[in-house]
């Protein structure tokens, strides 16, 4: 995660190749990033039910996700996840998208964004995607589980 952040982030976010999100912890260092740009996918590679008839598909490619890895299994990736959902809904709400897209680095974080709600795509095996549909189930599951978790203290604090 360091190398990418100190080499490339600020690269693809100047260049508009991404859009790169950080999150930084209380003493200012970076503890979690994702990055997401435009693609798009031809409806043969997913469902039919994700097709829903059209022959190519506007997409979010969630480009890079990434929790430093003292801090894995903390809960944080789940955040970051709720906050990759706010920002594709704002997204979304500009120019419509009909996938989130992922690519797995590994079986083992396939696995984990199956457990979000993710398919795989049928000839990728590493690669999946959200329909837009599950992605605003997802918001609004997670704008309620916000709204319960309103009176904790926040040690996180996101920036784009």
């Amino acid at each position: 995660m360091d190398e990418w952040v100190t080499t490339k982030a600020r690269q693809a976010h100047a260049a508009s190749t991404a859009r790169v999100h950080v999150c930084i912890d209380d003493d200012g260092d970076v503890c979690a990033l994702f990055a997401t740009s435009f693609d798009s996918v031809a409806a043969a590679e997913v469902s039919n039910t994700a097709a829903r008839g059209r022959s190519v598909l506007p997409s979010l490619l969630l480009a890079r996700f990434a929790v430093r890895s003292d801090l894995r299994g903390s809960g944080l990736g789940i955040a970051l996840f709720h906050e990759v959902i706010r920002v594709c809904m704002a997204i979304d709400a500009g120019a419509p998208i009909s996938l989130l897209i992922v690519d797995a680095k590994n079986e083992r974080l396939a696995s984990w964004y199956e457990g979000l709600g993710f398919a795989r795509f049928k000839n990728a095996s590493l690669r999946l995607y959200m329909s837009a549909k599950k992605v605003k189930a997802s918001y609004a599951a997670a704008e309620l589980e916000l709204e319960l978790e309103a009176e904790m203290d926040s040690a996180v604090g996101f920036s784009e």
